[in-house]
């Protein structure tokens, strides 16, 4: 089973990159994902305990994952530029049935902190209701930071 390498610490590329979001279905049991990739930057893998993995071109960091209906999924990234101290959010469309070598994916939304209000460290994401999500932000333990809870729609599918 492919899910033995995401037993080792070592295989990450670094002790907090490790899991990032966990996500369940009947079809395709639970859905994991490393915060970054094991290999190639460029490309993310989501591992299921049913033995597949899904392979998908990456924007960013994966910070959480959900379920949009029985064969999507909603992949939360997060990019944080030192030199320009910007954070970019993408969140992407991933189908799980159209995959050849990568997974067809589409950028619903990219927010960008210099030009969108409350941008910020978004590490969780849930669906509350059909195209209805919550996303939330970390605080990263400091008092000069906020959690951020953003409600928000989705009718680009």
């Amino acid at each position: 089973m492919k899910l033995f390498i995401l037993s080792y610490l070592d295989n990450y590329k670094g002790k907090n990159k490790a899991l990032e979001s966990l996500a369940y279905s009947k079809k395709y049991g639970f859905l994991t994902a490393p915060e970054r990739p094991f290999k190639d930057d460029n490309i993310h893998t989501i591992y299921s305990t049913k033995g597949k993995t899904f392979n998908f071109k990456a924007s960013g960091y994966i910070t959480d994952i959900t379920f949009i209906n029985k064969d999507n999924i909603l992949v939360l990234e997060r990019d944080w530029n030192n030199f320009t101290r910007k954070f970019l959010i993408t969140l992407k469309k991933v189908s799980l049935t159209q995959c050849k070598k990568l997974c067809k994916s589409k950028t619903l939304k990219t927010l960008e902190s210099e030009k969108d209000n409350f941008v910020d460290n978004y590490e969780g994401l849930t669906k509350i209701k059909k195209n209805l999500y919550l996303m939330v932000s970390d605080d990263n333990n400091n008092i000069f930071e906020k959690t951020y809870f953003v409600l928000f729609k989705i009718t680009n599918f």
